[in-house]
């Protein structure tokens, strides 16, 4: 017979694996609008309980820590579409974000860029995600990449994001559905996690 501590053990390890689904989702890349930063069949590990604690599979809020901060990668639905996508946040409720021929603009600060080696990153992205050919660091800690002049949605007039909703970009600015075509989106509620 087995010791109730073996029991104990057991079961506790069983719930536990029960309810990590609630909290956690792996999923795979499937397009190219973060590259450099996220790449087509990468596989990540989603936080979903990085804003707020659900009561396992139910949407009843346990706990809530606040909501997503400027420059971190969210999960979030694209609007209209029925699946979820991965976007950086750069506006937050109140904000007002324009962007200037690939520069963004939040609250009339521009995010400072800082030029990059792009042969640096052509070693290491496939050439199927056609990266711009400007390489940068945003706000000193997003890289993201652009070509000058060829995007449609390089320059977007101003917008105030409403309360509870944010602003999203991908980083990969020439190739990414993002808010400059489908406007502001509701609270994200899951975040990939940096390390």
């Amino acid at each position: 017979m087995k010791s109730p501590k073996y029991l104990t053990a057991t079961l506790s390890l069983l719930g536990c694996l029960a309810i990590l689904p609630a909290y956690l989702r792996a999923v795979t890349v499937a397009g190219p609008s973060d590259a450099p930063t996220l790449l087509l069949g990468d596989q990540l590990l989603i936080n979903l309980a990085a804003y707020r604690v659900d009561l396992p599979y139910t949407g009843i809020a346990l706990w809530e820590r606040g909501g997503p901060q400027r420059g971190e990668m969210v999960m979030f639905h694209v609007p209209n579409r029925g699946l979820r996508g991965l976007k950086r946040v750069i506006g937050l409720p109140g904000d007002t974000v324009e962007l200037r021929e690939n520069v963004v603009l939040v609250n009339g600060e521009a995010l400072g860029q800082e030029t990059l080696d792009r042969g640096a990153f052509a070693a290491w992205v496939p050439d199927k995600h056609k990266i711009g050919s400007e390489v940068t660091r945003e706000a000193g800690r997003d890289t993201i990449t652009y070509s000058p002049g060829a995007a449609d949605l390089r320059t977007m007039p101003a917008v105030t994001v409403a309360t509870g909703q944010y602003f999203l970009l991908g980083d990969h600015r020439d190739d990414s559905n993002d808010s400059r075509m489908f406007g502001t989106v509701d609270r994200p509620k899951a975040m990939l996690p940096s390390w």
